[in-house]
């Protein structure tokens, strides 16, 4: 059909599922439940590092249907490649929990002293004690977007990032 699931599961409080399907063509919303229409993209272009494959091809079409320019990397260490390369981005869009020896903390850090300016948003579908793996307060001023996210708040979470 087009859509998708995300399922959400964590000991001691219990599992979400959310199903999301695509629209029937002509279908109306009931009144009072229509979302907001996201900003559209000004030219931007975000760097989605993430490593689940098929996570990082949703967030890449999500942000295309949204209007941006999108370039991914699957770790931070090759992030930091693509941005050590002389790649422009206005955004690093990145998972915190991830494989490789660099989390999007790390990745975060290595930002502000490499690239200062760059703008960074987080995502993260784990509790905040399991996403700090012991760091303290890793990147205080640097929103973390929860997964499982709508359209919507991928929205807003990157205009407001980008400022």
């Amino acid at each position: 059909s087009g859509g998708h699931l995300t399922l959400y599961s964590e000991v001691g409080r219990g599992t979400s599922v959310r199903l999301y399907l695509p629209r029937v063509a002509g279908a109306t919303v009931p009144a009072g439940r229509a979302a907001a229409a996201p900003e559209e993209a000004t030219g931007e272009t975000i760097l989605v590092v993430e490593d689940n494959q098929a996570v990082r091809d949703v967030t890449v079409r999500r942000l295309d249907m949204l209007g941006y320019r999108v370039a991914t990397a699957e770790n931070g260490p090759a992030a930091v490649a693509q941005l050590q390369g002389g790649a422009k981005f206005d955004l690093v869009f990145s998972d915190v929990v991830m494989p490789g020896g660099m989390s999007g903390f790390d990745l975060a850090n290595w930002v502000r002293a490499n690239r200062p300016g760059l703008k960074i948003l987080l995502t993260s579908g784990f509790t905040g004690e399991v996403a700090l793996n012991g760091e303290r307060d890793p990147a205080p001023d640097v929103e973390v977007l929860r997964k499982p996210y709508a359209i919507a708040e991928l929205a807003r979470a990157v205009r407001e990032a980008l400022g």
